[in-house]
C-alpha cells in the first residue's frame, strides 16, 4: 500500500506544464519519448530523475514529448 500519484502528459513542442509538488511529497519524472526541459535541466526518451523541489515544476517540451510523473508520498 503505497500513496501515489501517476499524472502523465504528452506536449507539443514549445508547450509549457506546472505541476506543484506538495510539500512534504518527493517525484520520480520518466520520459518515454522527446525531450523536456524540468526547471533547467534536460531529460530525454529514457532518462528519468528524482525530484524533491519545492515550488511549481515547469516542463518545457523541447519537441513533441510524452513522459509520467511518479508523486510519492
Amino acid at each position: 500500500n503505497q500513496d501515489v500519484l501517476l499524472p502523465a502528459s504528452i506536449l507539443d513542442k514549445g508547450k509549457k506544464l506546472e505541476y506543484f509538488l506538495p510539500r512534504d511529497r518527493h517525484a520520480w519524472v520518466q520520459v518515454a519519448h522527446g525531450a523536456v526541459d524540468i526547471n533547467g535541466t534536460r531529460l530525454a526518451a529514457g532518462d528519468g530523475a528524482g525530484i524533491s523541489e519545492k515550488g511549481p515544476l515547469i516542463f518545457l517540451a523541447e519537441e513533441k514529448s510524452e513522459f509520467i510523473l511518479i508523486n510519492l508520498g
